[in-house]
């Protein structure tokens, strides 16, 4: 039977995995973070199954607005949980509150394994650092 891969443990994995790779912020201004992600989460649903993953979250920015309700509720959740924090005065700015030491025991625990989120970070920051890369942005 497939392991159940939920978005807390997606972003969790994803932000872990950023973390473990030595980012400390990321900016979420706009709708362009919003569209990597759905980047990203193509690319693992793509490959879902080769890793026995039942996927139960799906992200898909709005076709006005470009944001996702997925993502905005994963970065509370993420905040909640102490991983990050947003800066102020705007919250446009994701602060990584987590280590290496804590990000790896994060990759250790979560459905499909350490390097599966290793791979999607690579993925996420390909395209974060290249904004021409973002397939589905509006």
């Amino acid at each position: 039977m497939a392991t159940r891969m939920t978005a807390d443990d997606f972003f969790t994995g994803l932000l872990a995995a950023l973390a473990y790779k030595g980012r400390k912020v990321i900016s979420i201004r706009g709708d362009r973070f919003d569209a990597i992600l759905a980047d990203v989460f193509n690319d693992l649903k793509e490959h879902a199954p080769e890793h026995d993953l039942d996927l139960r979250f799906r992200i898909k920015p709005h076709f006005i607005h470009g944001d996702s309700v997925t993502v905005r509720d994963a970065i509370a959740a993420a905040t909640l949980a102490d991983l990050i924090s947003l800066d102020n005065p705007e919250y446009q700015d994701v602060r990584f509150k987590i280590g290496r030491d804590d990000a790896e025991f994060f990759l250790n625990t979560l459905p499909a394994g350490k390097q599966l989120y290793l791979d999607l970070a690579d993925r996420f920051l390909e395209r974060y650092e290249d904004p021409d890369s973002v397939r589905n942005a509006a």
